[in-house]
């Protein structure tokens, strides 16, 4: 093999080791289920411009598991504020390894502007605290998960490590 042909190789096998997970497709205004440093929640998707301007603007209420997820085509510094926004609302900024680089609070029809420390391609609004409350913190992971995760009779989120277990 030519001195040349080994180079391309090697940075071959280099890039793809950098290579971000694949992305599954994300439709707009679709609710997918995803985790956050490993606690699970409900996001609506916001794919397309006028989605990702709208986010939660006007609403009222908010599930304590629920928030919105703002996908964009490429990483970048993307702001946001909380304009004709009622909800106290906290931000994850989350690059394109899934790794969230930030987290701020926002609050209610504030309109300074909230910006990442560097390029992102994913953000996720959620209520006030649930980061907090829930130990999810800067460098946790975001995962898109295939289906929810399991429930007790009642809808209650279920965390499978303090299951109770039946008896022999």
């Amino acid at each position: 093999m030519s001195r040349p042909a080994r180079w391309i190789l090697v940075l071959s096998m280099l890039a793809c080791g950098r290579s971000p997970p694949p992305e599954p497709r994300l439709a707009n205004g679709e609710k997918i289920w995803i985790s956050a440093g490993g606690v699970s929640l409900r996001v609506e998707v916001a794919s397309t411009p006028e989605s990702r301007s709208r986010g939660l603007m006007l609403r009222e209420d908010l599930e304590w598991n629920e928030g919105i997820l703002f996908v964009f085509d490429r990483e970048g510094i993307y702001g946001f504020w909380m304009k004709d926004t009622f909800l106290p609302l906290s931000i994850a900024f989350v690059d394109s390894r899934r790794t969230i680089v930030a987290i701020e609070d926002m609050a209610p029809l504030d309109e300074s502007i909230h910006l990442p420390p560097r390029p992102v391609l994913y953000a996720l609004e959620v209520h006030r605290d649930w980061f907090r409350t829930h130990g999810v913190r800067v460098g946790d992971r975001l995962e898109f998960l295939g289906s929810p995760p399991p429930q007790e009779p009642g809808g209650a989120l279920r965390d499978e490590s303090s299951a109770p277990r039946e008896q022999p």
